[in-house]
């Protein structure tokens, strides 16, 4: 009797569960389409992101403005703009948002040290908060390379905002 009651409510209330589910594929085919190169974009940004230490360092060390650091700043800029090729501005819709955000989180970092270095100062709270942000975007960006969206998601909940008026 119970298995008959759990299917009869089943049956009533599941147009209510889907009723928000939405094609998806879309967002799918772009996270097959981009997967190879967001990968190849994380590790660069991890390496690049590793290198600003010892790159702010030597310059704090040599006292001026080395060959390494002009380069390593335009690498960093080119980053931003692979990123921006890859997953649009901040309003396109992305599966790897996170990844999207670590190019910018190493360049906050870069920024961060290299004023260190300029200023001589001991690395404080700012570049701590910005390298644990880093740390948590680049989990996030693993979690959605390995992660594919799914087929159809739930809209139920968006809200859409009119800007016409």
């Amino acid at each position: 009797m119970k298995l008959k009651v759990f299917a009869a409510t089943t049956l009533l209330i599941s147009p209510l569960l889907f009723a928000g589910q939405v094609d998806n594929s879309a967002m799918v085919k772009k996270y097959h389409a981009q997967l190879e190169d967001v990968k190849s974009l994380l590790n660069e940004t991890i390496v690049t992101t590793v290198l600003s230490v010892h790159i702010a360092d030597a310059y704090r060390q040599f006292g001026g403005v080395l060959p390494e650091v002009t380069a390593h700043s335009k690498h960093i800029q080119r980053l931003k703009e692979d990123a921006e090729h890859l997953f649009g501005n901040a309003l396109t819709e992305t599966p790897f948002p996170n990844c999207r955000e670590l190019v910018y989180d190493a360049d906050k970092i870069w920024g961060l040290r290299l004023d260190l270095a300029k200023t001589n100062k001991t690395p404080g709270k700012e570049i701590s908060s910005a390298e644990d942000k880093f740390v948590k975007a680049q989990s996030a960006c693993v979690n959605e390379i390995k992660t594919p969206p799914p087929a159809k998601k739930d809209e139920s909940k968006t809200a859409i905002i009119d800007i016409t008026s």
